[in-house]
């Protein structure tokens, strides 16, 4: 009897258990991608070809190869703005975002279940160049 009321809680509590630990996972992986994108725009800005919107350089050169190298992060879920014309500003600093749409799973399930919103990850970065 005792089984029978306790093994669909544990079962809870492990699913919980993987959520938020694939949400951290995540997490992680976009504040790093992000923070490799920051470090990348110093290169594309002091490199040899002309700038013209950073964000656009970083979106088609740089992105998809920060992504592949993130075990949590998958390209059709990623949103980098491929346009900042005000980037760096004026005093030479350099702030990026990017979100990233979490895919259905155990991490909607835990959301849901907790009412928070973690379908949705946002990190931003800043370089001073």
């Amino acid at each position: 009897m005792e089984f029978v009321i306790l093994f669909p809680a544990l079962i809870l509590f492990l699913i919980f258990i993987v959520g938020v630990t694939l949400y951290l996972g995540i997490a992680s992986d976009v504040q790093q991608a992000v923070q490799r994108l920051a470090r990348a725009s110093v290169g594309i800005q002091y490199g040899p070809a002309p700038v013209g919107d950073l964000c656009a350089r970083l979106s088609t050169e740089v992105l998809d190869r920060i992504i592949e190298q993130s075990p949590f992060l998958q390209i059709d879920n990623v949103v980098f703005p491929t346009s900042c014309a005000d980037q760096p500003d004026e005093s030479g600093t350099v702030t990026l975002t990017l979100v990233y749409n979490v895919p259905v799973g155990v991490i909607h399930t835990v959301a849901d279940l907790l009412g928070s919103g973690m379908a949705r990850i946002e990190r931003s970065a800043t370089i001073d160049l």
